[in-house]
């Protein structure tokens, strides 16, 4: 019959010097406990009858297989027998010590400290010195070593490797692509976690770092290639950079409340959104598509950072990305201001890729958005929802139109999005009425009323089914 883990009982033989009658009550008390903890404690007084060979006994038990495990106590009188070759000890040594340097079986000897010389120094055996050693010298720490003592007998450490995860997606997805953005990103979220001063510098070196090294992400034009082809492999290439900005912007919204954040986010989309255009020192002929990759990482990180915030309630964030205009410099090298609609510019070659595959997908460009939402921690409801927020506010300020890709989908959402369910608040509408650009709830719902359908055909979505109509501003 096989033996189960309560069935398992460990047999540990214990070494030690008879030095005096306090030290062998001392050893007597450490079997007693070894053996109320289940373990089968092979010990002289014990196990070694009158008359029997004290040297075989030894041998015996440090040679047999059935010994699964070898205490090692040290005093100061063991030590001094253990270096000098003397007495049983001296035996114990010479036998031992050689099993001890087999790479087979030092995992079967373990040195317990028993006490320590006037400087506080464990006396250990120099066959022993470079080894690790469990310390019941100190009274203080006597039980937490005994647990760490039976966790050795028993093979169960009390830390465990984890298992294994899975390699990395863009390891696999596409080696070349690397933005040099890991280590800065660890510093941030260290520094946001810890509360270090210096947290929200780190964050803006981080984000620094990211909008200069999207240059890598830049589109060579492959002869033979369908161009759509190579923007969706790079924009396929970013994921794990998306992932890992998501996750520090999660880190940093959650650990710090400093009102700077939503212009430190402004500042970066000012600096990304460079991208999606000429160059204006670029010299040579072009085509609008050849920044159709950053077109669309410029978006998704803009929707993202919206449906983040609206998440997490960091409605501050949100203003200031929706109401502070954006300083951009255009293709002839003039510098002029826009709304935050800039942030989500046409991806032409994905009108032709779908009519080169003859796609029936209504809008390529939601579906690439709302698949790399599965199994994040913002889902495909927090996007649509800042999709449908940023529609809402483009519109009712009259501001530059945010076409809202993912309104294909809103057929399929069949209650408010949550920021409108918690607007039946007053005091909630309060906070969310800036962003939408309104001053009261009846501006936005006469708009809503007028708007009717949110998206076109059968998968529109119903504008006040979506903003909670009925509900909004109903309680305090």
């Amino acid at each position: 019959m096989s033996q189960t883990a309560e069935d398992f009982r460990p047999k540990v033989f214990i070494s030690y010097s008879w030095t005096s009658l306090d030290h062998q009550r001392w050893v007597l008390d450490v079997a007693k406990r070894l053996t109320e903890a289940n373990v089968h404690a092979l010990l002289d007084i014990w196990d070694l009858q009158p008359g029997a060979d004290s040297i075989h006994f030894m041998e015996r038990m440090v040679n047999d297989p059935s010994v699964q495990k070898v205490l090692i106590l040290a005093d100061e009188k063991y030590v001094a027998k253990a270096n000098d070759r003397e007495g049983g000890v001296g035996t114990e040594t010479q036998i031992i010590s050689p099993e001890l340097y087999s790479q087979t079986d030092a995992g079967k000897f373990v040195l317990v400290v028993c006490e320590r010389d006037e400087k506080g120094r464990p006396y250990l055996p120099t066959y022993y010195k470079s080894k690790i050693y469990i310390d019941l010298s100190d009274e203080g720490r006597y039980a937490e070593e005994f647990e760490k003592l039976l966790r050795w007998i028993y093979d169960k450490p009390a830390e465990v490797r984890p298992a294994f995860g899975a390699t990395p997606s863009f390891l696999q997805e596409n080696s070349a692509t690397d933005l040099g953005t890991a280590m800065y990103a660890r510093r941030a979220m260290e520094a946001m976690r810890s509360g270090k001063p210096q947290a929200l510098g780190s964050f803006i070196e981080y984000l620094d770092v990211l909008a200069r090294h999207l240059e890598r992400l830049r589109i060579t034009r492959e002869s033979g290639k369908e161009f759509d082809e190579q923007v969706v492999e790079s924009f396929v290439s970013f994921k794990p950079f998306r992932d890992e900005f998501l996750e520090v912007l999660r880190v940093v919204m959650t650990h710090s409340q400093d009102l700077e954040m939503g212009r430190v986010l402004h500042r970066f989309f000012e600096q990304i959104y460079n991208y999606n255009e000429r160059p204006y020192d670029y010299i040579g002929s072009y085509r609008s598509t050849d920044f159709d990759n950053f077109r669309l990482v410029c978006r998704e990180l803009f929707l993202l950072t919206n449906s983040l915030a609206l998440k997490l309630q960091r409605l501050d964030v949100v203003h200031t990305l929706l109401e502070q205009d954006y300083y951009i410099t255009v293709a002839d090298g003039r510098q002029t201001m826009y709304s935050f609609g800039v942030m989500a510019r046409e991806v032409e070659s994905m009108d032709h890729r779908r009519r080169r595959l003859s796609s029936d997908r209504a809008n390529l460009i939601a579906d690439m958005l709302l698949n790399r939402a599965n199994g994040s921690f913002v889902t495909r409801d927090d996007v649509l929802q800042a999709d449908f927020v940023l529609h809402l506010r483009s519109r009712l300020t009259g501001q530059r139109h945010w076409h809202p890709a993912t309104h294909v989908f809103a057929g399929g959402i069949h209650r408010a999005f949550e920021v409108f369910a918690r607007s039946s608040s007053r005091a909630f509408f309060a906070k969310l009425a800036p962003i939408l650009g309104v001053d009261d709830v009846e501006r936005l719902k006469v708009f809503v009323e007028q708007m009717g359908q949110y998206g076109q055909g059968f998968n529109s979505g119903d504008a006040k089914l979506l903003t909670g109509f009925d509900e909004l501003c109903t309680r305090a």
